[in-house]
């Protein structure tokens, strides 16, 4: 049941695959009695005086309006039908929420699906709040269109409501399109419907440790694989770009870059020396093999393929 002081909408759900239509019609007219009540009742049971609205919910309805009843196949189509009688209900959006800035601000580590904000502070209702990682597509002064990525990792749009304040935040530090943010997002209707973007933070996508976060988790093999790559003066991005180029399908690069990875802390346990191809590959070497592979190479360190490569021309 919903109501205003001008409608009142009683629904009626039947979850059938294949209804004869027979028993569809005399669940119509048990339904079309509970309707004759509430006309007949609304005041002695404390509702206003108002227009009823009657909707019977089945997959296959074989008609569109029964006795004035009309007859909906998905939630979808409810929604619209009811946006006949209610307007949407404008948000109260809350300016500040000192538990949700610190956590928006603390969090060090790539957050690509949302975290309810409860697992990280008891004292934030479950399903109220979230942090996410998201890229900006576009915002006034009403609304935040943000790119995430949705449980399958692929991404997806939504449109968040934010306040003037945040608004003029937004353009104090620069925000623009295809900028990567880190966010918070409060639930103000409880299904998401209604949510607000409040509090966020430029993320560096530059940012070598995040990039290897990113793939490992924040984890420990990732903290190994950042000292790693920082003893050695390795860059990720460019071993990133190594691995796309022996990865035969895009949806799989990050298990490749992983499984990489974890063969980089490999070498360093088992060379003395480690280095960086012009590839991008990072090979491991022994100190006495150091110099001679740099003698046959023009004074470079090289992979096995680059130097086969180079000793050809």
């Amino acid at each position: 049941m919903i109501y205003n002081a001008k409608h009142m909408v009683l629904i009626e759900s039947k979850f059938w695959d294949c209804p004869h239509l027979k028993d569809l019609e005399d669940q119509l007219v048990v339904f079309e009695k509970k309707v004759e009540f509430f006309r007949h009742n609304c005041r002695q049971l404390g509702f206003p005086e108002a227009e009823i609205v009657s909707v019977f919910y089945t997959p296959f309805p074989p008609y569109s309006v029964w006795n004035g009843i009309q007859l909906i196949p998905s939630q979808f189509l409810i929604g619209v039908f009811l946006n006949k009688f209610f307007k949407p209900k404008k948000p109260a959006l809350i300016e500040e929420d000192e538990r949700l800035r610190k956590l928006v601000l603390s969090q060090d580590y790539p957050i690509p699906y949302p975290i309810d904000a409860h697992e990280l502070d008891n004292s934030i209702p479950a399903n109220s709040m979230r942090i996410h990682d998201g890229k900006v597509i576009d915002y006034d002064e009403r609304e935040i269109e943000i790119e995430i990525m949705n449980p399958f990792g692929q991404p997806f749009a939504i449109i968040l409501d934010i306040t003037k304040k945040t608004f003029e935040e937004l353009k104090n530090h620069c925000i623009s399109a295809g900028d990567l943010v880190r966010f918070g997002a409060i639930n103000h209707s409880g299904s998401w419907s209604i949510t607000q973007f409040l509090y966020f933070e430029k993320i560096d996508e530059t940012n070598p440790e995040r990039k290897v976060k990113e793939i490992l988790g924040n984890t420990q093999l990732a903290k190994e694989v950042i000292g790693v790559f920082q003893k050695h003066n390795l860059d990720i991005f460019k071993f990133i770009e190594f691995c796309k180029t022996r990865t035969p399908s895009s949806g799989l690069l990050s298990k490749v870059v992983a499984a990489r990875l974890g063969a980089v802390l490999h070498i360093s346990d088992s060379y003395d020396f480690v280095a960086q191809c012009e590839c991008g590959q990072i090979i491991g070497l022994h100190k006495a093999h150091v110099e001679g592979r740099k003698a046959i190479s023009g004074g470079k360190i090289l992979c096995q393929s680059c130097l086969k490569k180079s000793l050809k021309y």
